[in-house]
């Protein structure tokens, strides 16, 4: 999951350098890219639809995702 953050966040930084009329504004100076908004969704839901093993599935995960990209369900 590490690897899944940090490609994320690379890819928010440059999609939103590239693309800057498509930026959301968050609470203060926290900003995403609808690109990256848009990925992260597609990401939770594969998460979700493939749960697996429970003891595995990373819940927390898919938490700390929905929360850093202000994703409420």
């Amino acid at each position: 999951m590490y690897k899944i953050y940090k490609k994320s966040d690379i890819y928010d930084e440059v999609t939103k350098e590239r693309y800057p009329e498509k930026v959301v504004h968050y609470h203060g100076d926290v900003s995403h890219s609808e690109n990256t908004i848009r990925l992260v969704k597609e990401m939770i839901r594969i998460m979700e639809e493939n749960e697996g093993c429970a003891e595995t599935f990373p819940y927390e995960d898919i938490d700390d995702l929905k929360n850093d990209y202000f994703l409420d369900e």
